[in-house]
């Protein structure tokens, strides 16, 4: 392959290739957006409900940068089990995550996916 054919190579298939991988971008970008509507919506519209429940997990999920070892950020998240025998993992603040136990029976309050608070049962 001489240097024109090349050099044509690249400015016809350079451009597809850009497009292409902005194409992938936008789309997942939409994607994402549309999913973070549709958990809002269902948060929203859902009622706020109390149900007594048991803490059967707990775990914490820490999101880092390729390059660094450091955590950017700490998520936490408690699995309870309400009566019903369904399981729930919620986001909970650090501050609940450190006083939630395993084994801990108390009135699980949430909205939808949304953690409002657990208080425990005497």
């Amino acid at each position: 392959m001489d240097f024109v054919s090349f050099h044509q190579a690249m400015f016809t298939y350079f451009p597809l290739f850009i497009a292409i991988f902005f194409a992938v971008f936008i789309i997942k970008f939409i994607f994402r957006g549309v999913r973070f509507i549709q958990q809002w919506r269902l948060t929203k519209n859902s009622p706020e409900l109390a149900v007594p429940a048991w803490v059967v997990g707990k775990q914490v999920k820490e999101r880092s940068r390729k390059d660094s070892a450091r955590p950017y950020a700490t998520m936490y998240y408690v699995t309870f089990k309400v009566e019903s025998s369904d399981e729930m993992e919620l986001r909970v603040p650090q501050a609940d995550y450190s006083r939630l136990e395993k084994d801990m029976l108390g009135m699980l309050r949430f909205k939808g996916a949304r953690y409002l608070g657990f208080e425990r049962h005497s």
